[in-house]
């Protein structure tokens, strides 16, 4: 920054020299001849002016002579002033001046080689108005370049300031996201291991219910082992049961196959009998008086005078499981 500073104080010194130097030596045009003595002027494209060398105007550069220049159709450029021709290529005279011009001549080329001979018009008169001004002018132009420099200086220091502070919150926004998606790992990490701890901790419960399970299942297989399944079911004395889990109470004779627990059902029937002739009902066959009860059956208000209890014991109830039980033991050689 300090050497950009530096080189627009030097750039502003020399444009001063230059304004100083032409106020006090007048105007001085430099003028290119080619080598057979043609003015050289530039031209565009599209244009229809010719211009001096450096003209802000130029944008595609085409060197020809004045003369050229001037009988194709050219007309002097109203921001350079370029000579105007005449008809004689060492007579010359400059637009909007009206100072007369000696002629010094050097030679020189360009860059593809082609000499040229620079003429250098210098009045012949100087101006103190002139000097004053150029002093006036000069150490105005060195003023405004250092203040302009300064001010330069000072607008991008502000703009790298900017840039720096943006960069700068752009950074902290990037790590406040970054914090955030840290504390969502390390929350999902948690739950992850939270459920992790309470699978584990099912399995050992589920170890301890199958420890139990397998406890309970070697304690049945011993204890229907060695007891029958009257005792199994804890059954009355006066009750028989047996091995296929028939259950009979007192006697057994013709339709008695269930001795005092016999009853009977007709096919389409909704009601258990206490006789297999009762009423208008044919095709009655033997029930368990529980099985009845347990099928849905209710009982005859004809065949039993007293009012029956709905409820079958709880010992007749066991029976089905404790058969099952005794099935698994017989099918494991037990």
């Amino acid at each position: 920054m300090k050497n950009e500073s530096l080189q627009k104080l030097l750039l502003y010194g020399l444009c001063s020299f230059m304004i100083l130097a032409w106020t006090v030596f007048g105007a001085t045009v430099v003028l290119a001849y080619s080598g057979n003595g043609g003015l050289i002027v530039h031209v565009t494209k599209t244009g229809d002016c010719y211009h001096n060398a450096g003209c802000g105007y130029l944008r595609s550069d085409i060197e020809m002579t004045l003369e050229d220049a001037y009988l194709a159709g050219y007309r002097p450029c109203s921001r350079c002033n370029p000579p105007e021709y005449t008809g004689d290529a060492g007579d010359v005279q400059v637009q909007n001046s009206g100072n007369s011009y000696n002629n010094q001549s050097h030679v020189t080329s360009n860059n593809s080689g082609n000499n040229y001979i620079v003429t250098t018009s210098i009045p012949e008169s100087k101006s103190p108005v002139g000097l004053i001004l150029g002093c006036v002018a000069g150490a105005g132009v060195i003023t405004g370049g250092t203040i302009g420099g300064v001010r330069s200086s000072k607008r991008k220091r502000e703009e790298l300031i900017q840039k720096v502070n943006q960069q700068k919150s752009e950074y902290e926004h990037l790590q406040q996201d970054y914090k955030i998606q840290k504390d969502n790992y390390y929350h999902k990490q948690q739950m992850y291991e939270n459920a992790l701890q309470d699978y584990r901790a099912q399995l050992r419960e589920n170890d301890l219910k199958l420890e139990e399970y397998e406890n309970k299942i070697k304690y049945y297989k011993k204890y229907y082992s060695v007891r029958s399944l009257q005792d199994i079911v804890d059954a009355p004395k006066d009750i028989e049961i047996h091995e296929d889990g028939t259950v009979i109470k007192g006697e057994v004779g013709y339709n008695r196959k269930y001795g005092d627990l016999t009853a009977f059902v007709a096919p389409s029937g909704k009601k258990y009998h206490k006789k297999s002739n009762c009423g208008s009902s044919y095709f009655m066959q033997p029930i368990n008086i529980y099985d009845a009860k347990l099928q849905g059956y209710s009982a005859c208000k004809t065949c039993f005078s007293n009012k029956q209890d709905d409820e079958v014991p709880y010992w007749y109830r066991k029976i089905p499981e404790a058969l099952k039980a005794i099935k698994e033991l017989e099918k494991d050689n037990l």
